[in-house]
C-alpha cells in the first residue's frame, strides 16, 4: 500500500508475493477489520479467498476467478 495511504488506513496491512515454484504466479493479499482477502493469479488461471460473511473471520471462501459472479455475467453480457 502506498505510504500516504498506510497512515490513513493503520489497521490495513497488505502484502504481495511470487510463487517459489511458479516464478510467474503472483499473490496479493490484505489483512483488516473486515477479515483477510487474498487474490492469485498465475498463467494456469486464478482464485481468491475472502470473508464467507462480511465483517467475519469465522468462515472463509475460495474460489477460482472463473467462478466469480462478475466473471461469470461477463462471459455472457455482451455489454463486457
Amino acid at each position: 500500500m502506498a505510504p500516504g495511504l498506510a497512515r490513513k488506513y493503520p489497521d490495513i496491512k497488505t502484502y504481495a508475493g511470487r510463487g517459489i515454484d511458479d516464478r510467474a504466479a503472483t499473490i496479493h493479499a490484505d489483512l483488516s477489520r473486515i477479515g483477510f482477502n487474498a487474490s492469485v493469479r498465475s498463467q494456469h488461471g486464478g482464485w481468491y479467498i475472502d470473508p464467507y460473511y462480511r465483517n467475519s473471520q469465522q468462515r472463509y471462501v475460495s474460489y477460482f476467478t472463473r467462478q466469480h459472479p462478475r466473471a461469470v455475467r461477463r462471459a455472457g453480457d455482451p455489454r463486457d
